[in-house]
């Protein structure tokens, strides 16, 4: 009979179906087996456990070439460990905690209820779910509607194949999961699906520190969709080459909304950032200190904003040219796509201490450093630099109220937005160097002021280089 350790014991399960490459490296020196063909009677003495039964015990890595050890789930609230992920969720109680032993999991998980599911260290490479060998369409970790208070954190999920970007991700939760946390994951090399994606409306979401690489079929790195989206913080994160859009809140509206200190290359794909429908009722808005860096579009989209949003202490960089030939800009604010609960008139952004440059097209389209469209935004102190043009305002007519027309046409416009109405915006203080026009107004009022007497209208804005 052999004494181990409790602390050692129960984290690894026997599965004679693999080869020897999944045995975790420091295991192959020696280790204990204990195969469950007779009955068992465990007693404790003195912090061991001892096991009535035969043992064999495998002492160099060629007497265990043909038997893996397939990594266990600890509850460490119950103190019980599981076989799966699955099961340990199965068998949780709401609250508690599933910590991951470092290995690899071949599951497709559905969280259930709220609990915390964790690498058991900060090394995120270590705890993997991996999508390789499972059947497709799957996500790697669907967060079940209406459950709440979910954390995950220090895992890698990885290599799950969806149907499509919206359907099915590294991690998806299909609606209502307010008081998400997502910190210190990697979700890696997903073919049609997302990094990261949530259905709202959904309160108190926060993706921290995450790297969300590589992830295709027109899908996102990170998006929240649909509804009314509050306290929404995605920071820290480094968000690479996925084959749409880096990050995103798209359709319906937002508020409180922190997007902040991420890193992203938005390789040949569409934009780094698109934000849709932020406004101020829950609070302010605030997008900073990205780095932006690629090849796409758009840098960063504030579409239909309603005030309360500022852009600030971003690099937005173009670095290299995608295929399209329509019109690019760094950063723009603009009307698309009016849904219930969207303004007809962008309005009330700060864009202030951003440093943009090289967004040029090499079709009779253009490239823009800044674009803005709406009322009462303020624009300055800025650097814009290498762009066809620098600071364009604008009031596009075309197709006005359906969206504007985004073909590649030789026009003064950007061709992507078209509020009925540009006025009342201060330009000032940027330091502007373009290739055909620092600054450019087309279509532009002059601010609107209203005698209420006579109902007479009058335009007014400020622009000053």
């Amino acid at each position: 009979m052999k004494n181990e350790p409790c602390n050692r014991a129960f984290n690894y399960v026997l599965d004679l179906s693999f080869s020897k490459e999944k045995w975790p490296a420091f295991l192959k020196k020696g280790i204990f087996f204990h195969f469950f063909l007779i009955s068992i009677f465990f007693y404790s003495t003195d912090g061991n456990c001892s096991v009535n039964s035969s043992i064999s015990e495998f002492n160099t890595a060629n007497e265990i070439s043909d038997r893996v050890l397939m990594p266990m789930v600890d509850n460490l609230t119950q103190i019980t460990s599981h076989a799966t992920i699955q099961d340990a969720i199965n068998s949780a109680n709401p609250g508690d905690v599933l910590q991951l032993n470092a290995g690899s999991y071949s599951e497709n998980v559905v969280i259930t209820k709220s609990l915390t599911l964790q690498g058991a260290t900060s090394d995120k490479t270590l705890y993997v779910i991996d999508g390789t060998a499972l059947p497709s369409p799957g996500s790697g970790i669907v967060i079940n509607v209406d459950v709440t208070n979910v954390t995950i954190r220090n895992l890698t999920v990885q290599d799950f194949t969806g149907s499509s970007g919206n359907t099915h991700a590294g991690i998806y939760g299909i609606g209502g999961n307010d008081d998400l946390t997502v910190t210190n994951v990697a979700m890696l090399n997903n073919p049609t699906a997302s990094g990261f994606y949530a259905n709202g409306p959904v309160d108190n979401v926060s993706i921290t520190n995450c790297m969300v690489q590589n992830n295709g079929g027109s899908a996102r790195g990170v998006v929240i969709w649909n509804g009314f989206k509050t306290n929404i913080n995605i920071s820290g994160n480094t968000v690479i080459n996925n084959s749409c859009c880096g990050i995103e809140l798209q359709d319906g509206t937002a508020s409180a909304v922190t997007i902040s200190n991420n890193t992203l290359d938005i390789g040949s794909g569409d934009n780094g950032l698109g934000i849709n429908g932020l406004n101020a009722t829950i609070g302010s808005n605030l997008i900073s200190n990205n780095m932006i860096s690629g090849g796409g579009r758009f840098g960063i989209e504030i579409k239909n904003p309603a005030g309360g949003v500022t852009v600030s202490g971003n690099t937005v960089n173009m670095v290299s040219a995608n295929a399209d030939l329509r019109d690019r800009a760094g950063i723009a604010i603009l009307r698309i796509s009016v849904l219930a609960g969207n303004v007809d008139v962008p309005n009330g952004v700060t864009i202030t201490g951003n440093n943009v440059s090289g967004w040029t097209q090499s079709s009779t389209s253009e490239g823009f450093g800044i674009v803005v469209e709406g009322i009462n935004h303020t624009i300055s102190g800025n650097n814009v630099s290498g762009c066809d043009v620098g600071i364009l305002q604008q009031q596009n007519p075309s197709n006005y109220p359906a969206d504007a027309d985004q073909s590649n046409v030789a026009d003064l416009y950007f061709g992507r937005g078209n509020s009925p109405m540009t006025c009342n915006n201060v330009i000032t203080g940027n330091t502007v160097s373009a290739i055909t026009d620092n600054y450019r107004n087309i279509g532009v009022g002059t601010g609107l002021v209203t005698n209420t007497t006579t109902l007479e209208t009058f335009w007014h804005f400020t622009i000053s280089h």
